[in-house]
């Protein structure tokens, strides 16, 4: 058991990692009121979506939790963050990593981009193509919510 509320923890990962080294058959954990639990209670830019992200996270991290801030972990919530864990972890852009352009300097490319470096070349286009396995099922979706039976 531990309780590491308000202790003021800002990497997420270190903490897992310590943990699963250190106390590898811990059982409960609650980590409430820290910048690294995203909540609306300790944050309100977050959302439960950003806490239900950090919960698969660290369930994936720590898969031994029955307990996690509270609320017990059921089989369904365990199998989800052994699908979906290794996908939820949040990485931070340091400062130093941003570019920051000055207003109509768009000639350098930035440095973040979501092709590989073979295809930054200019002198010899290429193309990607790409199969997405993403199915929007339109539950978070507030588009339609002005149109009318009427309407249809």
């Amino acid at each position: 058991t531990s309780s590491l509320n308000t202790a003021q923890i800002t990497n997420l990962d270190q903490l897992l990692n310590n943990i699963s080294k250190n106390l590898p058959s811990l059982t409960y954990l609650s980590m409430l009121s820290n910048e690294a639990c995203p909540n609306q209670l300790s944050s309100l830019d977050k959302d439960e979506e950003d806490y239900q992200r950090y919960r698969y996270y660290v369930l994936f991290q720590l898969p031994g939790l029955k307990f996690l801030d509270s609320t017990s972990v059921k089989d369904e919530e365990l199998a989800e963050a052994r699908r979906v864990g290794p996908f939820m972890q949040v990485i931070k852009v340091r400062e130093e990593e941003i570019e920051h352009k000055e207003e109509g300097n768009d000639t350098e490319p930035s440095a973040f981009t979501p092709l590989p470096n073979s295809t930054k070349s200019l002198e010899k286009p290429v193309a990607s193509f790409g199969k997405s396995k993403y199915i929007y099922y339109g539950k978070h979706s507030e588009g339609n919510r002005f149109i009318r039976n009427k309407d249809l």
